[in-house]
């Protein structure tokens, strides 16, 4: 094994291409043991999630030949790329023997002791190590050496891996673009602290969901016996199936995509479990509900017979034309009269009084799970992400 140092490290100033985005990806580990019953015990095997960038290069003339040469080296091992979804221009010019930088920093991957570039096309650029920061700028430990005019791109560089194999495309003998996949290293965003809101002890999603896909799945855990002679037998590992399906996320600025980085974090990967509206409708009320009332009457859904008790479908989130939020758990059901409609009781009173008409969504609020350990975000631009995050219903 070869120790990192500054002889084998190169530099990639080469402009990422924005046509198809940029993909980041977030690697946790964690360890989830399962029951035949579905019971889980999850285990977190890393602090920190690692964090995998996929690039779109292109380059040509001195670029393209030293980009070549680092890419193809057999003294090169890593890379100081820039952070492209941080990179920002600055706002005010930076002259020759200034210290001082003023652009974007709030949210972005600006650390103090890391370096940063100022870079134009062409290849001119000059690096420095950041000293302080502030919400709109900061400084660096050495002058500049250069002026610098508003407009200039700035940018927090990470120190990377080439872990996968690189793919060139040449369209000319000058002219090549560039596939390349970067494991980054040292330290990640300083993300701001979040306390989402709970219900019995477990986050609320604190993101409005999409759904990435019609599909759900919905499977049984049964093991099937078959002696070839005989009919079938089953023996029941877990008493209700296993539900699953894909959230989608549009995030729209920097903050909101620094709180949601913050909330994927506190998840750690399938570590923790937390409440996710389901993306059907529940029930249709087929009578109003006064005020203070613990109990609901619905249209006949087969609530009693089929799904009394099921962790996943005890929970409801109904938002009011008004916009208020209500969260109750169904404690007991009951078939009425010819069977039509049922009587769901609730664990808590109804603040206001409550017709269909005043619904404006009713879903199930399941426990949920991230199936996968890691998660990529496809960075639109420096200020748009889309997460698709596949979840599992716990029991």
């Amino acid at each position: 094994m070869e120790e990192l140092n500054q002889d084998n490290q190169g530099l990639v100033l080469c402009w990422h291409d924005w046509s198809a985005g940029f993909r980041e990806r977030l690697g946790w580990l964690t360890d989830v043991l399962e029951s035949a019953d579905r019971t889980e015990q999850r285990v977190r095997l890393r602090s920190r999630p690692r964090r995998r960038w996929d690039l779109q290069l292109a380059a040509t003339g001195a670029e393209r030949m030293r980009l070549e040469n680092i890419l193809a080296g057999r003294t090169v091992r890593h890379c100081l790329f820039p952070v492209w979804p941080d990179a920002a221009p600055l706002t005010v010019a930076v002259s020759a023997g200034g210290a001082a930088f003023s652009c974007q920093t709030t949210g972005r991957d600006y650390v103090v002791g890391g370096e940063l570039a100022m870079f134009a096309a062409g290849g001119k650029h000059e690096i420095r190590t950041v000293s302080t920061l502030g919400p709109d700028g900061g400084t660096v430990t050495a002058p500049f050496a250069e002026d610098w005019p508003a407009g200039t791109m700035c940018a927090p560089l990470r120190d990377c891996l080439f872990v996968e194999g690189r793919r060139l495309n040449r369209w000319t003998p000058d002219y090549a673009e560039y596939a390349i996949t970067a494991e980054v290293l040292g330290a990640a965003r300083d993300l701001p602290a979040l306390s989402p809101e709970l219900w019995l002890d477990h986050p609320l999603c604190p993101f409005p969901a999409g759904w990435a896909e019609a599909e759900e799945g919905v499977t049984n855990k049964w093991v099937v016996l078959d002696n070839a002679t005989g009919p079938l037998e089953f023996m029941v590992e877990a008493v209700e199936p296993v539900l699953s399906r894909s959230a989608e996320f549009l995030l729209d600025g920097r903050a909101q995509i620094a709180e949601f980085l913050s909330w994927l974090h506190l998840l750690a990967g399938r570590l923790t479990p937390f409440w996710l509206p389901a993306d059907g409708h529940a029930f249709s009320l087929v009578a109003t509900a006064p005020a203070g009332a613990q109990t609901i009457v619905v249209a006949s859904q087969d609530y009693t017979r089929s799904l009394a008790g099921s962790p996943a479908r005890s929970h409801l989130e109904i938002e009011t034309a008004s916009g208020a939020v209500i969260r109750r758990k169904i404690i007991g059901s009951l078939l009425i009269g010819a069977g039509d409609t049922e009587e769901l009781t609730l664990d808590a009173p109804l603040p206001d009084g409550l017709a269909e008409s005043q619904i404006r969504r009713a879903n199930w609020l399941e426990l949920v799970r991230l199936a996968s350990d890691e998660i990529e975000l496809q960075w639109l631009s420096d200020e748009a992400v889309s997460v698709t995050l596949p979840v599992v219903a716990l029991p």
